[in-house]
């Protein structure tokens, strides 16, 4: 990954006073930012947003030059139009919202450009997302609810929102589905929303993750219609655990508790998931960053990518190590150092691999199911299955026990196959 240029850490702070940022060689005087730093990516790609409470700020992502700049309006995060590239909705975290054209600059003075009726300190917005026709935006909020804004070239009005439901008996169904049960949604990073359909009869789907003690993912999915003055709901269904909404292959919308079958990230590592067109980005904790393709199982990382298992000699002279993008490295000791070379196979989708004690085979574990390779070209020898656990008997070259998912028993040496009787019942 090439980094091209960096910007000058900005200090976060409750604390109002002012402080200098030196730019360009020429210093400006600015307010402490008091909010969550997040950007946003605009303009296809080409430019980047970085959150402010006092200032929207454009740069150019190539060369780290500003092209636009306003203190009247404070932008937390953007969201790029699927029609018109050039045109991003600005979201201000107090609610209030303003499109703006990076082909026109005059368009930020425009009146019919910009709503500020949910401005209110109260409730945060989250994320946005546009309908595909890029006429409506979606807009979700900390305390679970959700504007929605129409466009129509000229002007842009509030079409409907939860705080407009609140003591309304034909529409409780919805306000309930779409609350919060116990306090706010605590990050953008917690919160999925993705567009089926199109042409004024579309379905927004929105999935909510509360972590903690008890982890529960909730989802809503709700049908917008031209012909009708409030949403209706599809959905609203909640499992336990960190999961992630999918919405792929013309299935229904669902909750998965992995992004990608090639993919093997502990769920608590995972702190975003971006989709564009066929691509999926995933961000860990470990400040690295995935790349994955819808039908193809490649994974491409930029980072220093986690760790996933590893393997090694009885000797201790080698070492297998397993990352997440399924790359195997092996490391080679020599002279009190060694050299780490990547193997020619992967292991992508995989979870753990077994050296054989005469390090010509490799058992690999993914979702259950084991498989034999050769230890140094990945050619496969012998498809497992489904297993419960398997270890390598230390006194034999390559004589592996395995426990299927019926608790049977069975000893694997070259072709044969042996399936020991099973245990006696202890006596009391």
């Amino acid at each position: 990954m090439l980094r091209r240029w960096t910007a000058p850490d900005r200090e976060v702070t409750t604390d109002d006073s002012d402080y200098v940022e030196a730019s360009a060689g020429e210093e400006q005087q600015m307010r402490h930012e008091s909010i969550e730093q997040r950007i946003s990516l605009v303009d296809s790609g080409r430019q980047l947003l970085s959150a402010s409470d006092f200032e929207t700020r454009l740069i150019d992502l190539a060369s780290g030059i500003q092209t636009f700049r306003r203190g009247d309006f404070g932008s937390y995060f953007a969201v790029s139009n699927p029609v018109t590239a050039g045109l991003m909705m600005l979201v201000k975290r107090s609610g209030a919202v303003r499109l703006f054209d990076v082909e026109n600059p005059d368009s930020w003075d425009a009146p019919g450009m910009r709503n500020f009726s949910l401005a209110d300190p109260s409730d945060i917005p989250l994320q946005g997302v546009w309908s595909n026709d890029g006429q409506r935006f979606y807009l979700a909020f900390s305390t679970g609810g959700l504007a929605v804004f129409y466009w129509n070239g000229t002007d842009l009005s509030l079409e409907w929102s939860t705080r407009s439901l609140a003591g309304r008996a034909d529409t409780a169904v919805i306000y309930d589905a779409l609350s919060v049960s116990r306090g706010r949604i605590q990050s953008h990073l917690d919160l999925d929303m993705a567009i089926e359909g199109g042409l004024g009869d579309e379905t927004l789907h929105i999935a909510t993750r509360r972590r903690g003690v008890i982890p529960a993912t909730k989802l809503v999915s709700l049908r917008i219609s031209d012909h009708e003055t409030s949403p209706e709901l599809i959905q609203s269904v909640e499992e336990l655990g960190v999961r992630w909404l999918q919405v792929a292959d013309e299935q229904p919308a669902r909750l998965v508790d992995r992004i990608h079958d090639s993919l093997v990230v502990d769920s608590s590592r995972i702190s975003s998931r971006m989709k564009l067109n066929h691509q999926t980005y995933v961000a860990t904790t470990g400040a690295n960053v995935l790349e994955l393709t819808d039908g193809l199982p490649e994974v491409t990382s930029f980072g220093r990518t986690g760790f996933i298992s590893a393997t090694g000699n009885q000797q201790g002279s080698s070492l297998w190590m397993l990352l997440e993008d399924g790359a195997i490295w092996k490391f080679t000791a020599n002279s009190g150092s060694g050299d780490w070379s990547r193997m020619s196979y992967t292991a992508l989708g995989a979870n753990r691999i077994m050296l054989s004690p005469d390090e010509q085979q490799m058992l690999i574990i993914a979702q259950g199911a084991g498989r034999l390779v050769d230890a140094a070209s990945g050619r496969l020898l012998q498809e497992l299955g489904q297993l419960r656990g398997a270890a390598w008997d230390l006194a034999a070259p390559a004589r592996l026990a395995v426990c299927r998912i019926d608790r049977s028993l069975e000893i694997i040496s070259g072709d044969q196959t042996v399936t020991l009787p099973d245990r006696p019942l202890m006596s009391a």
